[in-house]
């Protein structure tokens, strides 16, 4: 695949993942990042001259712009996770403070009356 094809790919990819940005979730962020991997493997064997780098410039613009987009998802995705560990956490830190003895097992209370 020529430079120009895998630049144009990855582009397609990206727009692809932006048009259903919202309703993605983490494994459809990382199935496009393994994608991505493998085509800018490809794209780091070709030695473009010069005249065409200038051309693919634009394209490789319009990538970066994409993925920031993709970035900021990612993101959002990261915050809402570790939000849900948090209380994931608490939930735990509160069930655990109520199943813990608060005495040990050779506590006893005495009731007298007076």
């Amino acid at each position: 695949m020529e430079m120009e094809a895998v630049l144009k790919h990855i582009n397609q990819l990206s727009s692809n993942l932006i048009g259903q940005l919202e309703q993605c979730d983490l494994e459809s962020i990382e199935q496009y990042m393994e994608q991505r991997d493998e085509l800018f493997t490809q794209l780091q064997k070709h030695e473009g001259i010069p005249a065409q780098n200038e051309a693919m410039k634009l394209l490789a613009a319009q990538i970066q712009k994409q993925d920031a987009l993709i970035v900021q998802r990612m993101i959002r995705l990261r915050d809402e996770a570790n939000r849900e560990m948090v209380k994931l956490n608490q939930g735990k830190q509160t069930k655990s403070a109520y199943e813990a003895a608060p005495y040990g097992d050779d506590s006893f209370f005495f009731d007298t009356k007076r």
